[in-house]
């Protein structure tokens, strides 16, 4: 019971902190870039979420799934931060 009560508590720690991580984000990119970055970083809080799920919550992850979701979340950071620097150059 009080293992439960820690792993919801812990749960919902990181959960909060995605919020958290996304609002931050999203003030970021909705004065500083474009819709295109927003989108993105969406999908890496979305893919966060989707990963904080399965390794904390369901017991049953495959160790493929941990890395097919681990890649794409670097894929979508990577595709971002080529965004934000093209997007740099051109604005100079």
């Amino acid at each position: 019971m009080i293992l439960s009560f820690f792993l919801f508590s812990f749960v919902c720690f990181f959960v909060f902190l995605g919020y958290c991580f996304f609002f931050v984000c999203f003030l970021v990119l909705f004065f500083r870039f474009s819709f295109l970055h927003f989108f993105f970083y969406f999908l890496l809080f979305y893919h966060w979420n989707v990963y904080m799920y399965m390794y904390i919550v369901d017991e049953r992850s495959s160790e493929e799934e941990y890395t097919y979701i681990h890649t794409h979340i670097h894929v979508i950071f990577n595709q971002t931060q080529n965004g934000k620097k093209k997007n740099i150059c051109e604005n100079n």
